[in-house]
């Protein structure tokens, strides 16, 4: 590999593993190398699928075989680090060739940020004490309620996932009221 893309291939900060056409790893990033906890030696020769966590009926193995074949170019397995921790990664693949020999290149961008995101919000919102509600931007449909909603409701979220937001809450008098005016409660 010449300077200039060897210095590329190692500043770039995603996870970047390329493997050849049997799986087995025949190069990796020093990002590849700090995010996963293994020593870069450590990681060559090693199997793609070693890295990704056994799942029920082989969901990782399915997907790896997929994305060999060149039917798969993005999957969301998480990746185990050299600790048996679970990297949440989004990662692409793409056929290519390394050293004159065909490989798969895979770059796997870390997701972590974005999970702690998610569950610092699945908390917040779960937990608020307002009623809140999430929906599509397109025909505002439900798709999440927390559960103030569904206490000063008294609805389940199976009876308002997926309907309109706009028949939903009516000013009747003096407060908001679930159903549409004249009509009992969609309860």
């Amino acid at each position: 590999m010449d300077d200039d893309l060897r210095s590329f291939f190692e500043a770039v900060d995603d996870i970047v593993l390329v493997a050849d056409e049997s799986g087995a790893i025949v190069a990796a990033n020093a990002a590849a190398a700090a995010r996963l906890g293994y020593a870069p030696a450590e990681l060559l020769g090693r199997a793609l699928s070693d890295l990704h966590d056994p799942a029920p009926g082989d969901e990782a193995q399915a997907t790896l075989a997929e994305t060999l074949a060149g039917r798969r170019r993005v999957c969301h397995l998480p990746l185990r680090r050299a600790d048996g921790s679970l990297l949440p990664v989004e990662t692409r693949s793409w056929r290519s060739s390394w050293s004159g020999r065909p490989a798969l290149v895979r770059l796997s961008r870390d997701l972590s940020p974005e999970e702690d995101l998610l569950q610092r919000f699945e908390r917040i919102f779960r937990g608020h004490p307002v009623a809140m509600a999430v929906t599509t931007w397109e025909d505002l449909r439900f798709t999440d309620v927390n559960d103030a909603f569904l206490a000063k409701t008294g609805l389940r979220i199976r009876c308002i996932s997926g309907m309109i937001v706009s028949p939903v809450y009516v000013w009747q008098g003096k407060s908001w009221s679930f159903g549409r005016p004249g009509r009992s409660p969609l309860v």
